[in-house]
């Protein structure tokens, strides 16, 4: 009797966690959370979301073709079409998506971001409150302070701002290049820098880091940092610095150095990332403790 009731403490415990872990996310806009009929939910790191609830929250309007299974949306100047368990398009042009649209109980489920990010939207993620938060550009600021920028991934540092690490490193993001820019780059460098595949594109980062510590140099390379979605902490992008060769000077050569103490170096890291990405969050991960960890907005 004794060896049955733990088997069934121990089943209860599993299920409660597995119902915690499954929760369904909520998505907040301009502060406000939607309300959905079919719950919203995670694939592939992806959030999905009935259609019609957010196009009409994001103010487009939303038409269905149910001989070639598109919806189709439209805002302004911009018309997003979207076939189930196909390909999206974005004013008629092709848009890579990790995962597609596909029907989910009855209702036609669609990424959250990209549609929130291709109708000019801001979209983040709040990890405590398994959230996701939109926010539109006509949205009024909020005067709630978000604490200090740089120590989460939910509020990074913004680029050309600078913080100091843990270990007296005073770090920066100079800026970024993407796409087309940055392709043109990496092949005027080397002709056997491979172009980027269909879906995929390069991103350039210049990192400036000054060693303020009062200590010795320390040794600082590319592999200090990890390029992350913005929507999702488990959407990682490391270093691509092993297969593209960089210029060797000006701020885009190779992160790679050390740095005596009131000396500074800037230098570049390539990532290769999806090309309908556009906004990230670029993580100094150095210190073993995530507590440490220090956090940068690139777009």
């Amino acid at each position: 009797m004794r060896k049955y009731f733990f088997v069934v403490i121990i089943l209860y415990i599993q299920f409660s966690f597995a119902g915690f872990a499954q929760a369904a996310p909520q998505v907040v806009l301009d502060g406000q959370t939607l309300s959905f009929d079919v719950q919203p939910t995670i694939e592939n790191g992806r959030t999905l979301v009935p259609l019609r609830t957010i196009f009409e929250a994001l103010g487009a309007e939303v038409n269905w073709d149910d001989t070639t299974q598109t919806v189709t949306a439209k805002k302004d100047h911009t018309e997003l079409k979207l076939v189930i368990g196909g390909q999206a398009f974005k004013n008629g042009a092709p848009v890579h998506l990790d995962v597609p649209a596909q029907v989910i109980d009855g209702r036609t489920m669609i990424p959250a971001r990209f549609v929130a990010e291709a109708l000019g939207a801001n979209v983040g993620w709040d990890e405590a409150a398994n959230s996701v938060l939109i926010t539109t550009s006509s949205a009024p600021v909020s005067s709630t302070p978000a604490g200090p920028a740089g120590l989460s991934r939910a509020n990074p540092l913004p680029a050309g701002q600078s913080l100091i690490t843990q270990d007296g490193l005073q770090i920066s993001v100079k800026g970024c290049i993407q796409g087309t820019e940055a392709w043109k780059m990496v092949k005027n460098v080397n002709t056997s820098n491979e172009p980027p595949e269909d879906g995929k594109k390069y991103i350039l980062i210049s990192i400036n880091v000054k060693n303020i510590s009062g200590k010795k140099s320390p040794l600082v390379n590319s592999y200090d940092f990890q390029l992350e979605g913005r929507l999702d902490e488990n959407e990682v992008f490391r270093s691509y610095q092993a297969s593209v060769e960089l210029p060797d000077s000006g701020r885009f050569k190779e992160l790679y150095g050390e740095i005596y103490n009131g000396k500074e170096i800037t230098g570049g890291i390539c990532f290769y990332v999806p090309a309908n990405e556009s906004s990230f969050v670029l993580k100094w991960l150095k210190p073993s403790d995530p507590a440490n960890w220090r956090y940068f907005e690139v777009k």
